[in-house]
């Protein structure tokens, strides 16, 4: 019985199942790294120039996040100062009138 069946690397239906399987695992470690990353373009493999567009879109998306926050630190250093230059006027406005 053993003579009647086939190995696996001498039955060409076997081993073209085998090489269907090997790509369909490829795909999927593709779509997986996808998923884990939250990007469609994760690494460099099979397609650098878009792995070249996404690593520059991310470096200026990073780049704009930091100079928001240092804007929103700057819009509440002059909120403070518009408040205290307000108070030294009113404060140099009673100054005025009382003497």
């Amino acid at each position: 019985m053993s003579g009647s069946i086939d190995s696996v690397n001498t039955n060409s239906g076997a081993m073209i199942a085998l090489e269907s399987l090997n790509a369909t695992n490829s795909q999927l470690a593709a779509v997986q790294k996808q998923i884990s990353t939250g990007y469609r373009v994760a690494d460099a493999t099979g397609r650098r120039r878009a792995y070249a567009v996404a690593q520059s879109i991310r470096f200026q998306v990073n780049a704009l996040t930091a100079a928001n926050q240092q804007l929103g630190g700057v819009q509440g250093l002059l909120t403070t100062t518009s408040s205290a230059l307000n108070d030294i006027s009113n404060t140099m406005s009673a100054c005025a009138t009382c003497c």
